[in-house]
């Protein structure tokens, strides 16, 4: 199969949405590099963009037809076009072209229209083993997953709940003098505190968009449509970041959570609740934002040079704020993230009154099946507390402890505490 394309990024798309087929694919970045190769190498299909500069796809399929000595006088030739429309089949019918495909171009649509114009000697037919939450892939026997959940590495969910609701990840990053490091894989929170305690600086930043790109269309080769749930908008740019990778693709969704850490974790439970009921990728995607908005994560940040404290607190009431040993507490809900109140004294007595406060709420107004709690540079002795204090005010079907990620503890600091339900 050959591919051309004037943009390298549409080229990358195409090349991995057929990666699964295991068909060869070569590429062009121009007609005249199309015309270069269909006159040495024969191809089953062409998938030919329109828009091209110096010679446009019409062009150069004219040109392909009328080629001294080409192999691909008679190839298929699909138009890949932004001009989408009800008339557009039969312009590009009446140009020559055998068929065409809108962009941003949908996986199955491509590949059920390579397996339209194979030869069907060159399509092998495999058994089916799983059909579980999987689509039949345009005429071919090969499943796919109908929808796939992916969520921003700081999700704040144990390896085991995501292994369980096949939820992956997508990899947050901890910036810091030694270079960019992977969160959870090549840095977690104690290596941060050491490294800060020792005088170092860090701070985090999602994926880039050409991460994303590739990150989706690796999901693609799994799954048939792909809903990814972003750490809040507020808080980073990576749902900006996952929304403008998106566009390369006609199949990938983009929620923002409106929530980090845990909360995002919730929202992503829900999703994969939804796709396990049957949902489809849109239900999905509407769901999961719906639900997003019963999210409520109340977190107590005592350090005083947390970057949550220096965006949100003036540096004058900082400093009263450690004179008298208060402790702010912040919540993060479909409001955004904003302090609602302290708690008074040193970090143990604070916590306990923190967490029996924001569990008392949590109990009146939350859905009691689910609560989380989340810690980042807590000795195991304060852990135990924690966790004491959870338990003997109770309530809950469900306790979920988990230690925050990098990214989140570059955000909240030593000894924070989070605690996240939904509301009912």
């Amino acid at each position: 199969v050959l591919i051309v394309d004037d943009n390298d990024m549409n080229r990358m798309v195409a090349r991995k949405l057929l990666r699964a087929t295991r068909v060869q694919t070569d590429v062009a970045a121009s007609g005249r590099e199309a015309l270069d190769k269909t006159a040495d190498v024969r191809y089953d299909v062409i998938f030919m963009d329109h828009e091209m500069p110096d010679m446009d796809g019409i062009q150069t399929l004219q040109a392909l037809r009328d080629q001294p000595g080409g192999l691909n006088k008679g190839a298929p030739v699909v138009a890949l076009t932004a001009n989408a429309g009800s008339d557009m089949n039969a312009f590009y019918l009446n140009q020559g072209f055998q068929a065409y495909l809108a962009k941003p171009i949908h996986g199955s649509l491509l590949e059920a229209t390579l397996l339209q114009f194979l030869p069907s000697e060159l399509i092998e037919r495999t058994n089916i083993v799983d059909e579980s939450n999987a689509v039949r892939v345009g005429a071919s026997r090969r499943f796919k997953r109908a929808v796939a959940i992916t969520v921003d590495g700081p999700c704040g969910l144990p390896d085991a709940m995501l292994d369980e609701h096949g939820i992956v990840t997508m990899p947050f990053y901890v910036i810091t003098e030694q270079g960019r490091f992977r969160d959870m894989e090549e840095i977690d929170a104690d290596n941060l505190f050491a490294h800060l305690e020792s005088g170092g600086k860090a701070h985090t930043n999602p994926a880039t968009v050409e991460e994303y790109e590739a990150f989706f269309g690796d999901m693609l080769d799994r799954a048939e449509t792909v809903v990814h749930l972003s750490v809040s908008s507020r808080v980073s740019s990576a749902y900006e970041t996952a929304r403008q990778a998106a566009d390369s693709f006609g199949n990938v969704r983009v929620v923002d959570s409106r929530q980090f850490s845990s909360g995002l974790g919730m929202v992503a439970l829900e999703a994969a609740r939804l796709v396990e009921s049957g949902q489809d990728a849109d239900a999905v995607a509407v769901g999961a934002a719906a639900y997003a908005d019963k999210v409520v994560a109340t977190l107590l940040v005592p350090s005083m040079d947390s970057p949550i404290l220096r965006s949100f607190v003036p540096k004058p009431l900082r400093v009263v704020f450690r004179a008298f040993a208060w402790e702010p507490v912040f919540c993060l809900d479909k409001r955004g993230l904003r302090p609602v109140g302290f708690r008074s004294g040193y970090v143990a007595e604070a916590s306990t009154k923190f967490i029996q406060g924001s569990l008392r709420r949590a109990r009146r107004v939350g859905d009691r099946s689910l609560l989380f709690v989340t810690h980042s540079g807590c000795s195991v002795q304060e852990q135990e507390e924690i966790r004491a204090q959870v338990e003997k005010i109770g309530g809950f079907d469900k306790i979920v402890f988990h230690k925050a990620a990098a990214t989140t503890a570059a955000n909240t600091w030593m000894h924070s505490i989070g605690v996240i339900y939904a509301k009912d």
